[in-house]
């Protein structure tokens, strides 16, 4: 049998695995959709992008460097109005407004830029940190922010294999800090979903275009012998 009666087989084989291992992917989120103010945005979705305030103070700011535009500036301490007299602490979550479905065996990676914020009216230091979280999988990054300080500007890039599955998940980053003047700003933010080396049991509609394809295969034989 030459490589041609071949094709619809191989053809067959290809579309099944490409059904088979399924992809979560979110697209790059610059915040340059959205528009750059002084004022607080208001609970819920922000204009302009794919996220939204779950609570606490959060702005879409003018980043003060070369490489960064619009970012998104989350408020903690004494700026975050969920600040706690009692608790000593600040602080402002958002959340994609975009869910994942997190597949046991899956890897999945979210990266993201984040800064401490570029201005204070105080002199500082005043701590800060940023949580950035994903079912439950999360990593804590710290940080101080002052008069003196400036914007900090890395790159981070978290990487696991989900062990449990978990739908409907949301990204969500949350700012926090003590009494003082503080916050976090994020950018580019982004993800990626890579299935397990073995890939999943097909699907029923994908056994259906694996026979389909090997019976085309069987006819193409039968006809040759006849």
């Amino acid at each position: 049998m030459n490589r041609t009666r071949l094709a619809p087989l191989f053809t067959a084989l290809a579309l099944a695995g490409a059904c088979a291992v399924a992809r979560a992917d979110y697209p790059t989120e610059t915040f340059q959709g959205a528009q750059a103010s002084n004022a607080s945005v208001p609970a819920g979705p922000i204009a302009g992008t794919g996220f939204e305030l779950v609570a606490g103070t959060a702005w879409i700011a003018p980043a003060n460097t070369l490489s960064h535009g619009n970012v998104l500036d989350l408020a903690s301490g004494w700026y975050a109005s969920t600040f706690d007299n009692g608790a000593n602490l600040g602080f402002t979550t958002v959340q994609t407004i975009s869910t994942f479905d997190l597949l046991a065996g899956y890897t999945y990676s979210l990266t993201f830029d984040y800064s401490r914020q570029a201005f204070s009216a105080g002199n500082g230091p005043f701590d800060t940190s940023l949580i950035a979280s994903l079912g439950s999988f999360s990593q804590t990054f710290y940080d101080v922010v002052g008069f003196y300080y400036g914007e900090d500007w890395q790159s981070a890039t978290l990487t696991w294999t989900q062990s449990l599955t978990q739908l409907g998940q949301h990204i969500v980053f949350t700012a926090s800090g003590p009494a003082g003047y503080s916050g976090m700003d994020i950018d580019n933010v982004a993800m990626a979903g890579l299935p397990p080396i073995t890939a999943p049991v097909p699907e029923p509609e994908t056994w259906a275009m694996m026979l389909a394809g090997l019976a085309m295969v069987g006819r193409l034989a039968r006809r040759r012998r006849a």
